[in-house]
C-alpha cells in the first residue's frame, strides 16, 4: 500500500518498480484526498505516469489503466490494458481492469466472458473467480454459488465468502 499526494507523486515510477522487485502480487496506490482533491490528485497521478514514456513496465502499464478507468477514460484503460495482454496475455490484473471497464460500459457478457476465458487459462487464480462470482450473481445466481463454493473449498475459513455464498443462496429463493 503506497499513499500518494503532492510531494511524492513524481515517484510513482519508482515506487511500481519496487513492488515488482519485492514481488508483491498486488500494489495498492491510496490516492489522499483533502476537501475533494481526490480526483485532481489522480488526473495528476495519470499525468506523472503519462510522463515516464512508452517504453515503461507492464506493471507500470496496469497502474495508468486502473487511474484511467478510475477517471472515466474507459477508451484509455482498455488501449492500455490490451499492450499489456498482447506482451502478457496471463495479466490477470490487466484482464480485470478490462472486464471491469466491459462492465461500466454495460456489457456485461462481455465481461463474463473475458474473465471466464482467463480463469480457463488460469483456474487456480482465486482473484479472478472471485470477481467472476460477484459478476454472475448479478444476473445467474446458481452459476455464482458455484463460483463462490469453488472458492471456500480453498478457502473453508473464509467468512466473507461465507456470507456472499449464504446472499446467493438466499437471492435464489
Amino acid at each position: 500500500n503506497a499513499v500518494l499526494h503532492r510531494a511524492n507523486i513524481d515517484r510513482i515510477g519508482e515506487i511500481i518498480e519496487l513492488a515488482g522487485r519485492l514481488g508483491a502480487d498486488r500494489l495498492e496506490l491510496a490516492n489522499t484526498q483533502y476537501y475533494g482533491w481526490a480526483l485532481e490528485n489522480r488526473k495528476a497521478l495519470l499525468s506523472s505516469l503519462t510522463q515516464l514514456g512508452e517504453d515503461v513496465t507492464n506493471d507500470v502499464l496496469v497502474a495508468r489503466a486502473v487511474l484511467a478507468q478510475s477517471i472515466g477514460d474507459n477508451d484509455g484503460a482498455l488501449a492500455l490494458t490490451g499492450r499489456v495482454l498482447t506482451e502478457e496475455p496471463g495479466n490477470y490484473q490487466a484482464v480485470l481492469i478490462e472486464a471491469q471497464v466491459y462492465q461500466n460500459r454495460g456489457e456485461t457478457e462481455k465481461s463474463l466472458t473475458r474473465i471466464k476465458a482467463a480463469l480457463g487459462a488460469e483456474p487456480g487464480n482465486d482473484r479472478l473467480r472471485l470477481q467472476y462470482a460477484r459478476l454472475l450473481a448479478r444476473s445467474d445466481l446458481d452459476a455464482a454459488a458455484e463460483q463462490y463454493g469453488v472458492l471456500l473449498k480453498n478457502a473453508t475459513d473464509d467468512a466473507e465468502l461465507r456470507l456472499s455464498l449464504a446472499l446467493v443462496y438466499r437471492e435464489k429463493k
